[in-house]
């Protein structure tokens, strides 16, 4: 896939531990569908526009990751990226979508401090398997 347009950005899907179960392209249809599945529900989710063998040309995002621009963000900031969270988490959950890897790395927070939710990698649909909340917390609990 051509990678050349500065909107788009083309994301290789690597092994996640689940070879034995899945091919690498069943692997990036899976997580495609669930990011696609996502979008739908949240909104804030980059678009995905192809999906190519082991490649997604989706939408870039102009934004920080949460690991990197924490720090620098108030309390009241931080209060608020966490109920954005919480919120996208529940009606995801809600829906029987689970992100599965929800750290603070696979969250955006745009110029506006909305939050988006990248890398469905390990996203699966497994009902009564909510724990993408407690992951988010633990990892905000380390960047303290």
């Amino acid at each position: 896939m051509d990678s050349n347009k500065s909107n788009i950005f083309i994301k290789k899907v690597c092994n996640t531990g689940l070879e034995e179960v899945e091919t690498i392209e069943e692997t990036t249809l899976r997580e495609a569908y669930y990011q696609m599945k996502a979008r739908r529900l949240i909104k804030n989710v980059p678009k995905i526009y192809v999906v190519d063998g082991d490649e997604i040309a989706m939408e870039k995002i102009e934004a920080e990751r949460l690991s990197e621009k924490y720090k620098k963000l108030s309390e009241n900031e931080r209060i608020a990226i966490i109920e954005q969270v919480k919120s996208k988490l529940e009606i995801l959950n809600k829906n029987d979508v689970y992100h599965g890897d929800l750290h603070t790395d696979n969250i955006l927070i745009d110029k506006n401090n909305q939050v988006w939710l990248i890398d469905f990698g390990y996203a699966s649909y497994r009902t009564g398997c909510n724990n993408d909340f407690t992951i988010f917390i633990n990892d905000l609990q380390s960047l303290n």
